[in-house]
């Protein structure tokens, strides 16, 4: 899943060039290692695209996630839909299987969303929007200490 370097050098120059911003080689690494942990190289690619043509402002690295993925909030709201419909239909493990390891994370079974009574179905659609945008990034290989990231030359004006 990791982002190409090249696609990835590519891309961010465009953008800073686009956003009128100076390199900086700490920034570009910290947007390299959120990013290459959460998207692929498409995903990367379609989403510097779109917030060079959308974004009216530099971009923080979570809208390179929401511009690749779609809006968090929405997502959340899908899948709680998802449950809920699995759940009446009587046949819960339908779900879509990242929903329900949502679900779990949450600390709720389906057995609490079918005794719950309205006012705790809220409570419990609250705490898995919440959870479930905060799934955490696949375990990536982080650099460590005193490691440089390896970028394509130019971008870093040859560092």
């Amino acid at each position: 899943m990791p982002i190409d370097r090249k696609v990835f050098t590519a891309e961010f120059t465009l953008l800073l060039e686009r956003f009128g911003r100076e390199p900086h080689g700490l920034l570009i690494q910290r947007y390299f290692e959120y990013l290459d942990a959460r998207l692929t190289t498409e995903e990367f690619t379609a989403a510097a695209r779109k917030l060079f043509e959308e974004a009216r402002f530099w971009p923080a690295p979570v809208e390179f996630l929401h511009a690749a993925k779609g809006d968090p909030k929405r997502l959340a709201g899908e899948a709680w839909q998802a449950l809920i419909k699995a759940l009446k239909a009587g046949r819960p493990h339908d779900a879509p299987p990242e929903a329900i390891a949502v679900l779990k994370r949450s600390g709720a079974t389906f057995r609490d969303l079918e005794e719950a009574s309205e006012h705790r179905l809220a409570q419990l659609e609250r705490a898995f929007e919440a959870e479930h945008e905060v799934t955490p990034a696949p375990e990536q290989p982080r650099l460590l200490p005193g490691e440089t990231l390896t970028l394509e030359a130019g971008l870093l004006h040859g560092t």
